[in-house]
């Protein structure tokens, strides 16, 4: 089990502030009782308690890395396991002192999200709210849509789609901050034209390893400048079927 020195060692590339121990403790609980749950549920291909502080908790850090800002509300798209969201929400409450940031899990399957309420739960997490449903369904309630100051989602999904289940969560001023892969250029270029349809637009590219022998990955921040038009997002289907360019 990764401890304390070495997890410090292990974000130190991506030039964040010191997690406290208590902090520290929080994800080692959330380790291990994601590698528990793993064994009976398929949460995330990564099994071993070490690499989850690598390839989980230290990427899903790289979007405050990117940033270097706490956000008052912020969505989780599609969070799966609970990354980058549930990592983000550790560090921001360690860094603030207490737990104001509202973080929404949002996951179309019911077992992860349940997963994910007992982990917020056994963390003493405040100001969690885990859901199961659909993006492109409670981004039309009012009292989601565009309340957001961040979006983010690690979701392995085109960027064309992940913008438009997404940025409409986001409030005009706010981000939606993804991560995606160091070979992305292609997708990315062919997103921009549906970014600015959702009122949305590519400021930055944040490029960061977290081991010498990982490849790179990126932070991309979209920034929300408009409002997004009434009629996004899409039934999914048509969003896979035509994605915006």
């Amino acid at each position: 089990m990764v401890d304390y020195q070495t997890f410090l060692q292990i974000i130190h590339p991506l030039g964040l502030p010191t997690i406290s121990p208590a902090a520290f403790e929080r994800f080692t609980v959330y380790a291990q009782m994601l590698c528990e749950k793993n064994k009976v549920m398929n949460l995330t291909a990564i099994r071993d308690e070490d690499e989850v502080f690598v390839r989980h908790f230290a990427d899903s850090l790289a979007v405050y890395a990117a940033r270097k800002e706490i956000p008052g509300r912020l969505i989780d798209v599609g969070c799966g396991a609970g990354f980058p969201g549930l990592p983000l929400k550790i560090l921001f409450d360690d860094l603030r002192g207490d737990g104001e940031t509202k973080l929404t899990l949002l996951d179309a399957t019911r077992k992860k999200i349940d997963f994910l309420a007992g982990v917020s739960k056994a963390l003493s997490l405040k100001n969690v709210t885990p859901i199961a449903g659909r993006a492109e369904d409670l981004a039309a309630l009012p009292a989601h849509r565009e309340r957001y100051d961040w979006a983010v989602s690690r979701a392995v999904a085109d960027l064309r789609v992940l913008a438009e289940i997404s940025l409409p969560f986001v409030r005009v001023g706010g981000q939606f901050v993804p991560h995606k892969s160091d070979r992305s250029d292609e997708e990315i270029d062919a997103a921009r034209g549906g970014i600015a349809k959702l009122g949305g637009r590519l400021v930055d590219q944040y490029v960061y390893t977290i081991a010498p022998d990982a490849p790179s990955s990126r932070v991309l921040t979209i920034a929300k400048h408009a409002a997004t038009p009434k009629e996004f997002p899409r039934a999914y289907a048509r969003i896979k079927a035509r994605p915006l360019s």
